[in-house]
């Protein structure tokens, strides 16, 4: 319901502006009323919408992203094959330690604490590495995607995740990395 309640009763034109249009006109403080523009146009920024899920260059983006890439598309999307081959191998080794790990094989019914810490940590460092090459490997084939058909610009595309160096307390690694 809050997908209905929330576009019919807010001023969608004002929050759901692109960041490029902020360069205002008219008493109204908007460029141009989108309702008054043709359809094709309508169509088209709805689309723009449509395609930027995290909100990125729009009104609602979040406060504290990654910064974003200054690179040509061909840059860009070779960057990002690289970075999806990385990926790939970091999943590898990722999925080799879970699976190779006492621990998680063992067929008898026995306490996790009997195996040790060093063992529980790689369980754990398996499943979070395997997880964080997933998500990437996917953002970054979504982005090359994009860029391939012209859906979005490279500067569309910062880094999913922040550096974790900036993760010195919980209320920043929630609100940056």
């Amino acid at each position: 319901m809050v997908i209905v309640d929330y576009p019919g009763l807010s001023d969608v034109e004002r929050e759901f502006r692109r960041l490029k249009d902020e360069k205002r006109e008219g008493e109204d403080g908007m460029k141009g009323v989108f309702s008054k523009k043709p359809f094709l146009a309508r169509l088209k920024r709805s689309f723009d919408l449509l395609l930027t899920s995290r909100g990125i260059g729009w009104a609602h983006q979040p406060s504290a992203l990654p910064p974003a890439p200054t690179c040509t598309r061909k840059q860009f999307i070779a960057t990002r094959l690289l970075r999806i081959a990385f990926y790939v191998v970091l999943d590898a080794a990722a999925q080799t330690m879970t699976v190779h790990n006492p621990v998680l094989m063992s067929t008898t019914l026995t306490s996790l604490v009997d195996h040790g810490l060093y063992y529980r940590v790689l369980g754990i460092l398996g499943f979070a590495g395997a997880t964080y090459a997933r998500i990437n490997g996917l953002f970054c084939f979504a982005g090359i995607l994009s860029g391939i058909f012209g859906f979005s610009e490279p500067k569309d595309w910062p880094n999913l995740y922040g550096g974790l160096v900036g993760a010195w307390s919980m209320k920043k690694f929630w609100g940056r990395t």
